[in-house]
């Protein structure tokens, strides 16, 4: 009896729907400029500078874009970003990761001012906020 209840117990704790939790900031592998939003606020923004993610604020007035990868004009609480070129990849870091138009699995990632389409892993998704694939069942509304 006593098993049959804590098999349940087990059960319910590990298939209960948890919220998404923030994954650690880190630049391990990564090159000095990349960014990846604070996901407590869009006014500060970390950056990789030798290996380690720096803490970093948006002047006055300005948000951080993930998908930009830098601070851009807000108006009440709308986001007002640059006009978009058709290269995303121009002027940005390698590693620097877009979220693939029309896709929820595909991002671009830069590489030498150039666009590498990629897919996320099967079952898993682009996240826009975070700017890296995420498993599609491991958050819940």
């Amino acid at each position: 009896m006593y098993k049959a209840i804590i098999t349940f117990s087990l059960l319910a704790v590990f298939l209960t729907p948890r919220p998404c939790q923030a994954a650690p900031i880190t630049c391990v592998g990564l090159p000095d400029g990349k960014t990846f939003a604070n996901p407590d606020t869009d006014k500060e923004f970390y950056i990789c500078i030798g290996g380690i993610p720096v803490s970093q604020k948006c002047k006055d007035g300005l948000v951080f874009v993930p998908a930009n990868g830098f601070c851009v004009k807000g108006q009440g609480g709308v986001v007002t970003p640059p006009p978009v070129a058709p290269n995303v990849c121009l002027n940005q870091a390698n590693g620097m990761l877009f979220p693939q138009p029309g896709s929820s699995t595909g991002y671009i990632m830069c590489e030498n001012n150039q666009m590498l389409y990629k897919d996320c892993d099967k079952n898993w998704v682009f996240d826009q906020f975070y700017g890296v694939c995420v498993s599609k069942g491991s958050c819940s509304a």
